[in-house]
């Protein structure tokens, strides 16, 4: 039976977390800003830049190597915590293997699911599905709450499959380009 826990990640849990970026990184659809970069490089750089942080903090080093550049980096994330802004972690035998960082809004009766990452030695498992259906359910804990959405690559077919079979369905398609002006 595969056992998993969902619960706010700890510092002493770096280690793995590097483990879990250096495998994620091998895998073509998931560059995640350390690619090629090994666990011990990863892990030594986390160090350096969070070894001194309070264990409340490790959530920083772990979004920011997932999610380099996005609209909300780590920091943005622990500032924003709150009772409508939630980070949930999964473990398993192994350590680390996901989380979902959700946003509610009872005020507009909507919420988000804005980050969402599953290990692969985890994918197959009902991880990533645990996850979704966790962070739902704190979500339409606010009976206001009557609208989730998400964002996501049409490119990642895996996670597609995830949110149709949550019950999440296509609104918009969004295509983008750069233009550089001369």
């Amino acid at each position: 039976m595969y056992t998993l826990e969902i619960r706010p990640l700890r510092a002493d849990e770096l280690p793995r977390a590097a483990a879990f970026l250096a495998r994620l990184n091998r895998i073509p659809e998931h560059h995640i800003g350390f690619c090629g970069i090994a666990e011990a490089e990863i892990l030594d750089s986390w160090q350096q830049d969070f070894g001194d942080v309070p264990a409340a903090d490790a959530f920083v080093a772990l979004h920011d190597a997932l999610f380099p550049g996005t609209y909300y980096d780590g920091r943005d994330i622990l500032g924003r915590l709150s009772e409508q802004h939630q980070v949930l972690t999964a473990h398993d035998e192994a350590g680390l293997c996901g989380y979902v960082y959700t946003e509610v809004s009872p005020a507009f009766g909507e919420a988000s699911l804005e980050f969402i990452g599953v290990a692969p030695r985890a994918r197959g498992k009902g991880v990533g599905t645990r996850l979704v259906r966790e962070a739902l359910a704190w979500v339409f804990s606010f009976n206001a709450v009557a609208e989730v959405s998400l964002v996501v690559s049409t490119r990642r077919e895996a996670a597609l499959r995830l949110y149709r079979a949550a019950g999440f369905e296509l609104e918009h398609e969004m295509r983008s380009f750069l233009k550089t002006w001369s």
